[in-house]
């Protein structure tokens, strides 16, 4: 059983079990260390969703985080969405999809505008490009 109470202190719902002596968090402790460092994690880059979402740019690219299409265009290497059968899109298709996935409120239509051309819908065969497809349209 659960029991939900909403802590002013902390400004964040406070949740209870009774198999669980301690509190549950929903997002990450704010005092928590590094495990390699021992460290405390700034604030800054603590995560701010509890998963990565997988409709955002930078969960298909090394690091740095991309955020801008700025970022997009001065990176050297984008994926190539690569499986079994080799690669899967050139990298002027990878700079146009993962531009697009960095503008959220409109990223659907281009996405999915992306994806209805004749040279492109055969490339949804991908698993990895399937998974893009169903994340922008369900996160």
């Amino acid at each position: 059983q659960l029991s939900w109470s909403w802590d002013s202190q902390e400004n964040g719902y406070k949740v209870v079990t009774a198999a669980v002596p301690n509190q549950i968090r929903c997002r990450p402790d704010p005092k928590k260390t590094d495990p390699v460092t021992g460290r405390v994690i700034p604030p800054d880059q603590l995560p701010k969703h509890r998963y990565a979402s997988t409709a955002t740019p930078s969960f298909y690219c090394p690091k740095p985080a991309i955020k801008t299409e700025d970022d997009v265009i001065y990176r050297p290497n984008l994926p190539s969405f690569e499986e079994g059968h080799g690669q899967i899109l050139s990298q002027r298709d990878s700079e146009l999809l993962i531009s697009f996935l960095t503008v959220p409120y409109i990223r659907l239509p281009l996405v999915l505008t992306f994806f209805a051309s004749e040279d492109r819908v055969h490339k949804l065969q991908s698993d990895k490009l399937k998974d893009i497809v169903d994340s922008v349209l369900f996160e």
